[in-house]
């Protein structure tokens, strides 16, 4: 099996410096050494992206450049491995799986939470399970930490000190791995897509909606600049069921304005 292995950033590949940790190009060799360590009845290429993103930076639009670079080379790999930073590795799991509907190939993105140069770390388990959920799991686009095989599009960071830092609480887990491989069978849906859409990084925005809550507060999150039509979507993270202060007239002219203005 040919495998792609996309090292994009994040604490996995750091090392000290006078700054602090950061991220080392040369990772990119270290992990290769260390996967042909492991399994040399593979190929692997492990790509160091030129500008290391801290994933705590990362927008829509690196979420479109690591799909892009995955769909560029669809053709020449079996399975691709995406290594990522963990404060928005379930986003960009996400976003991957929106783009990547029903691949015939495995997508695992995984990190870690402490450093691989590290002589205690959880690094090398991560790595080494995702490489293994690509070799004898399933297709599809999965985020792998802890031992947890979790779909792409229903992973959660739970948990900012633990190795389990990731959990998946509106799904079951496509797999998990102790001793032995402990997989979820699930019906496969056949009819791959591929679609890369163009994302702007303010296209889409969060209202967090809470007592006391004035229009004006949001108000630029609707319109940045101050200019309609920008943003395209709106998510309203409301009470319980969907409530909202329905009594706020300046708040509900606020959402009609950005609604005749395109916003969803």
């Amino acid at each position: 099996m040919k495998v792609y292995v996309a090292y994009t950033g994040g604490t996995i590949g750091m090392v000290p410096s006078d700054q602090g940790y950061i991220p080392d190009a040369a990772f990119a060799d270290v992990v290769l050494e260390k996967l042909n360590q492991y399994n040399a009845e593979h190929d692997f290429f492990v790509h160091c992206y030129p500008d290391l993103i801290d994933s705590s930076n990362a927008a829509p639009s690196d979420w479109c450049a690591i799909a892009q670079d995955i769909q560029s080379r669809w053709q020449d790999y079996d399975a691709f491995m995406v290594l990522h930073g963990t404060d928005t590795m379930a986003y960009t799991s996400s976003a991957l799986a929106f783009m990547f509907q029903n691949p015939t190939k495995p997508v695992v993105v995984t990190g870690s939470q402490i450093p691989m140069f590290k002589s205690r770390n959880d690094a090398l388990d991560n790595v080494y399970g995702a490489l293994d959920a690509m070799l004898t799991g399933p297709n599809g686009v999965f985020l792998f930490f802890g031992g947890k095989l979790m779909e792409g599009a229903r992973a959660h960071k739970a948990n900012t000190s633990a190795l389990q830092a990731f959990s998946s609480p509106n799904a079951l887990l496509r797999g998990e791995l102790g001793i032995e491989w402990n997989w979820r069978k699930m019906h496969t849906k056949k009819g791959e897509n591929i679609q890369i859409p163009p994302m702007q990084n303010n296209a889409v925005t969060l209202l967090p909606i809470f007592p006391g809550l004035q229009a004006a507060q949001i108000e630029s999150l609707l319109f940045p600049q101050g200019k309609e039509g920008l943003v395209k979507g709106a998510v309203l993270l409301s009470y319980g069921a969907g409530n909202g202060p329905d009594a706020n007239p300046e708040f509900l002219a606020l959402l009609k304005r950005a609604s005749d203005s395109g916003c969803v």
